[in-house]
């Protein structure tokens, strides 16, 4: 699944359509093993399910955020983490019976 966002100098990300039980855990363990704030958790989180990714202002998005100095890449990074967060929540959502 891709999303895009044209705020930030702009970013695009592509999660599975479907992911591994493995990458779901994954994912959520990290809610509770991580030391960051909420959005580097949110952040550490996306990174788990983003199979690609492009932004003008986080190139890598495996960079070291120590080094990062553009600040819209917090914003990236911010979109992303929460965009991914509302994928991941949307994947547990049972369909209602017509």
């Amino acid at each position: 699944m891709e999303f895009t966002t044209e705020d930030y100098g702009g970013a695009r990300l592509v999660v599975p359509d479907k992911p591994s039980v493995f990458q779901l855990l994954n994912h959520d363990s990290i809610r509770y093993d991580s030391k960051g704030g909420a959005i580097l958790n949110l952040w550490e989180m996306a990174k788990v399910l983003i199979e690609e990714w492009e932004s003008e202002a986080l190139p890598d998005h495996n960079a070291d955020l120590n080094v990062v100095t553009d600040p819209r890449a917090a914003r990236v990074i911010e979109w992303a983490g929460v965009t991914v967060s509302v994928y991941r929540r949307s994947l547990d959502e049972v369909p209602k019976n017509s």
